[in-house]
């Protein structure tokens, strides 16, 4: 048995043995790492792999070279046997369609290691192998284009660990991306694929009217509060707190600072009520590359006809975030390391309460729960947006009134969108997207899916 370093213990202490945690494999998936490696160099993946400098004091002896080769062996098989044991199968295919294409050119050097970080040559090189294999695979196979996507992976993940390194440059990889979403838009989408059912103002305000609807425990607060601000950011499931499994990260996720949640009052929005800027991040922007999208949202005017307290979707976010800021202070914690939506056990809000929320929402009008999910009130919202362009020129006053160029900017900027150049250009203005808050809540119509039975296809 290998003996191991002993390090000094402190008097008294009493040293734990470390568990080891041993990985079985089926022998179907050990035979498959066996093949695969196999194939990895019978199909010259391993030929052009770079020989990296070893740093010695002095030259080293043949022995030592050949002991240190034979080290670095073992530990490779174990290494190579660890990554592909997750994914052998789709290795294995990425395998075979690869020694397909290369039967059909054998002269034909695949992959070549890149030069330095900026070598774009060899990087375009590169790319043009995997988009042939991509190609062929699609065609060879008749296979869906997540599937292509992930075969082209596999052997691209192979390549770079053999060669320690990329075999793109940073900003490579365009063409890839284009193909594979080329062929996704050919896919199109999903037989059973659908939209969630739009959860809209109207079914909100007719929500919290319900008998029964808790509006005043801490639960029920939360939950109207997220109602709304779903609703009014047009926020995917995982934005008011974190997608299932993701840990809480206040640099991506809604804190109770001014960082996620900032008060303006009505002197410095110029403006009869005050606003709120709820600045999220989109749930995609895994790497905070873009900053975090202020949403306005509007106190609502006390005086307008059929004004309710629990229609205002600022006074219900301004309820539980205070609630919020007591807990936070009373527990000595930071305001921008705590969650805004976090639940009374602890956890943080995410995709899977907001679909609950929703469903719970949808049984208590009467609808077929089924239909609804995380993304219900990011529908719903949408949905108003696109109906207060349409009717708030004759019903609301000057204030609200929005056009559709209006909506068609702000709600490209509320959802956190981003395909058109010229929003990079256009400014927001404050006055409109309060306006455009305003119209969203007193939004309210028929939708074609509450008379037919349709639900708009997902893409």
């Amino acid at each position: 048995m290998p003996r191991t370093e002993q390090h000094p213990q402190p008097s008294g202490a009493k040293r734990k043995r470390p568990e080891r945690k041993v990985v079985v494999h089926s022998a179907e998936i050990r035979k498959l790492q066996t093949q695969n490696r196999q194939m990895v160099e019978d199909l010259g993946l391993l030929a052009n792999a770079p020989v990296l400098p070893q740093a010695w004091n002095e030259q080293p002896t043949e022995s030592q070279e050949r002991a240190l080769y034979d080290a670095d062996q073992a530990v490779e098989v174990r290494l190579q046997s660890a990554r592909m044991a997750s994914s052998d199968r789709r290795r294995r295919t990425a395998l075979n369609a690869y020694a397909e294409l290369k039967a059909l050119a054998p002269g034909m050097v695949a992959f070549v290691p890149l030069r330095n970080t900026a070598d774009l040559a060899r990087s375009q090189y590169n790319e043009r192998t995997l988009l042939r294999l991509s190609s062929y695979t699609r065609e060879t196979r008749w296979v869906a284009a997540s599937t292509v996507s992930e075969y082209t992976s596999a052997i691209k993940v192979t390549v770079e660990k053999v060669y320690r390194g990329p075999i793109m440059v940073k900003e490579g990889g365009k063409q890839l991306y284009d193909l594979h979403l080329q062929m996704r838009r050919e896919d199109g989408p999903r037989g059973e694929r659908r939209s969630s059912r739009a959860m809209r103002s109207q079914h909100i305000r007719a929500r919290v009217q319900l008998a029964g609807c808790d509006l005043h425990t801490r639960t029920g607060k939360m939950r109207h509060a997220l109602r709304h601000v779903a609703h009014q950011g047009l926020m995917r499931g995982g934005e008011p707190g974190t997608v299932d499994g993701q840990p809480f990260d206040p640099a991506l996720h809604l804190v109770l600072s001014a960082a996620s949640v900032e008060w303006v009052t009505a002197a410095a929005a110029k403006r009869p009520q005050p606003v709120v800027a709820l600045k999220i991040l989109s749930i995609k922007d895994v790497a905070s590359k873009r900053k975090r999208m202020p949403t306005i949202i509007a106190k609502l005017d006390p005086t307008t006809p059929g004004y309710r307290a629990e229609f205002c979707p600022y006074l219900a976010l301004h309820a539980w975030w205070q609630l919020r800021v007591n807990e936070a202070k009373a527990a000595g914690q930071s305001l921008d390391q705590s969650a805004l939506f976090l639940k009374s056990e602890g956890a943080v809000v995410s995709t899977a309460d907001m679909k609950q929320l929703a469903q719970d929402d949808a049984a208590a009008l009467g609808f077929d729960a089924s239909q609804f999910f995380a993304n219900a009130y990011r529908v719903g919202g949408a949905t108003d947006l696109l109906e207060a362009a349409q009717t708030s020129a004759q019903q609301q006053g000057p204030e609200v009134q929005v056009t559709v160029d209006s909506v068609t900017r702000v709600i490209k900027a509320r959802g956190r969108w981003w395909t058109d150049i010229y929003d990079i250009y256009a400014r927001w203005s404050l006055t409109e997207q309060a306006g455009v808050s305003v119209a969203m809540t007193a939004a309210g119509g028929v939708a074609v899916e509450d008379v037919l039975d349709w639900r708009q296809p997902g893409r």
